[in-house]
């Protein structure tokens, strides 16, 4: 059984790991766009490719510390069940 603090973790790690999927789909169309010279007609800014980067960099920065959130879980119910054993 998952602790409650693992639960936690994994759902902050899969939640952070759809925001960078979405974050490179972004990123990726907004430079297609400018490379084809159609940023105009698909409404880009230039923002939006900093913007994309950000997002990228904020859920990597998400799925470490629910990663670490995770380990901190699993190593302390694994310390209390060596002292109750």
């Amino acid at each position: 059984m998952m602790s409650p603090a693992s639960a936690y973790a994994a759902q902050g790690m899969e939640r952070a790991f759809a925001d960078a999927a979405r974050a490179a789909d972004a990123f990726v169309s907004s430079l297609a766009a400018k490379e084809s010279g159609a940023a105009s007609k698909a409404g880009l800014r230039g923002d939006q490719v900093v913007r994309a980067v950000t997002d990228l960099n904020r859920a990597k920065r998400a799925v470490k510390a629910n990663a670490r959130v995770y380990a901190a879980a699993d190593e302390m119910a694994g310390s209390l069940l060596d002292i109750l054993v």
